[in-house]
């Protein structure tokens, strides 16, 4: 978030949303990169506080995206639901000069981030619950009607302006960076549509956005959810800058943690094995949008980050050269002969 208008909550709004959730007035944010984040301690339990901008997103894009939280929870789905304010509202406006906040106050998820030191880290069991979950989000998603919020959340090119604008954001001496963003592009809109393989999802299913405690996984951070491919969430849940996917043994390695996860997938859902052939070309996307929002951030961030955009960079010019850098393993890996093996309940 610019700092201009992050500046522009003071105080007395945050003891005026502490009142609303009859909660605690927060003090720094944990994040505010896209949203300002808060831990929050309302009506006497850890709460998570998120103001978003509405240059970001409007009043009702977050209401549609909250209404579709409930709905999976209430299908079973593990994840951080909304709290109620005082004034039996999901969502509360919080005017400031010229525009205007959207507070939401949000469950905290149970458990911690999932790391190299979590206990389960290498659990089969957890894997599978992972899987369990994204399957029974896209098999609810396809029963979903929005009712009075259709319409009302993105459609994958609106969350990825930077691909059709890649002429005028990336420097002309890095053509290959513009021509592959073209490519994918082109390969996207080529892409069927339909209720098995398309529909409301959560679009950024990665590390940082569940939690696991016990094996049993919470998800969270839904701001960018919208309607998109499901393999697309397959592919930002697989990890992609993993230990799983270093040295000889990786292709074994990264199978023992998909079988798990698909067998659980394939539990709640079934996703045709096209777009598992496919999954290569998501990670292409994925990587690539990364390299594209770099080129968008000021210099001191782009700096702060330089380390992981080099990554990103250097895996994507390393797509089928496995031995280049240990992820790109992922750009030639046979995601559709693993699905097949992975028998629901295994």
């Amino acid at each position: 978030m610019e700092p201009e208008i992050a500046s522009l909550v003071s105080p007395t709004h945050l003891a005026e949303i502490a009142r609303l959730w009859q909660g605690v007035s927060p003090a720094a944010p944990l994040d505010d990169v896209t949203n300002l984040v808060y831990r929050f301690q309302c009506q006497d339990k850890p709460r998570i506080l998120r103001l978003s901008h509405s240059s970001h997103r409007t009043e009702t894009q977050i209401l549609a995206e909250l209404h579709w939280i409930d709905y999976l929870v209430r299908g079973g789905v593990g994840a951080a639901q909304a709290v109620l304010s005082q004034n039996d509202r999901w969502a509360e406006v919080i005017e400031v000069p010229g525009s205007y906040f959207i507070a939401t106050v949000f469950e905290r998820a149970a458990g911690n981030p999932l790391d190299r030191s979590h206990p389960d880290f290498h659990a089969p069991t957890f894997y599978r619950n992972w899987g369990r979950t994204i399957g029974r989000m896209h098999a609810l998603t396809k029963r979903y009607d929005p009712g009075p919020h259709r319409g009302n959340r993105p459609t994958w090119d609106e969350n990825n302006p930077d691909l059709f604008r890649a002429r005028q954001i990336v420097p002309p001496q890095e053509e290959k960076v513009i021509l592959e963003a073209e490519r994918i592009l082109s390969w996207l809109k080529s892409l069927s549509r339909d209720a098995n393989s398309f529909g409301l999802v959560h679009d950024d299913l990665n590390a940082t956005n569940f939690f696991v405690d016990h094996n049993h996984v919470t998800v969270f951070d839904f701001d960018d959810c919208c309607y998109d491919w499901f393999a697309t969430d397959l592919a930002a849940a697989i990890p992609y800058f993993s230990p799983f996917y270093a040295g000889e043994e990786s292709p074994s390695r990264i199978r023992e943690f998909l079988l798990p996860l698909f067998s659980g997938y394939r539990e709640e859902n079934e996703l045709a094995e096209n777009w598992l052939e496919q999954l290569p070309a998501f990670f292409r996307m994925h990587n690539l949008s990364g390299l594209l929002f770099s080129y968008t951030i000021d210099r001191q961030n782009r700096e702060e980050y330089a380390d992981y955009f080099d990554l990103l960079w250097k895996g994507h010019a390393a797509a089928g050269c496995s031995d280049m850098l240990p992820q790109a393993v992922l750009f030639d890996f046979d995601f559709a002969e693993v699905y097949r093996q992975a028998s629901p309940g295994l």
